[in-house]
């Protein structure tokens, strides 16, 4: 059996804001750029409202979409759960040899739920502090330490600039 590793794949702004109305909270598509390319290939666990702001299926990459009140008329090809626990057994069919991640990608509730059992966060830090009503409030900072930086140049289209930062889950002792 393949061991997953659970990565919660995320962007948040300096002062922890994650959404607005449903939506991201600012405009920076060298972050949209970096979301398709660290998710490609793997299974997305994410829950109803994250789904429902998506252009649509993002293809390339299994969803399981978690929510408590059912998705009637889910899409062909979205898998529903009940819970992020069985969400993340539905993902471990698609983990190969060589494709061991699991991403998780949103919302608040599921990052929160799936914070004990995440192994690596890959952030992307948005240098601004926009208004929104969706707080990033689950991570416990001082239990992850920062393995990879990279500071992407601002695109003339890109809102704020940004940085993309990979952190693992420091051994627990």
């Amino acid at each position: 059996m393949i061991k997953p590793v659970v990565v919660q794949v995320f962007a948040v702004a300096d002062n922890g804001m994650i959404g607005r109305n449903g939506d991201l909270p600012w405009h920076v598509p060298t972050d949209l750029a970096f979301f398709k390319r660290v998710t490609l290939h793997k299974p997305m666990i994410m829950g109803r409202l994250t789904y429902d702001s998506l252009p649509g299926m993002l293809p390339d990459r299994p969803c399981i979409v978690v929510t408590s009140r059912g998705f009637p008329g889910a899409p062909a090809g979205v898998e529903v759960v009940g819970s992020v626990e069985e969400g993340l057994r539905a993902a471990e069919k698609y983990l190969t040899p060589e494709q061991t991640e699991i991403v998780v990608a949103g919302g608040a509730q599921i990052y929160r739920a799936a914070m004990p059992c995440t192994d690596r966060l890959v952030v992307t830090h948005i240098q601004a502090e926009p208004e929104g009503d969706t707080i990033l409030d689950c991570v416990n900072w001082s239990e992850w330490q920062a393995v990879s930086t990279e500071c992407p140049a601002q695109s003339e289209k890109d809102e704020y600039p940004c940085r993309f930062v990979v952190y693992e889950r420091k051994k627990r002792v």
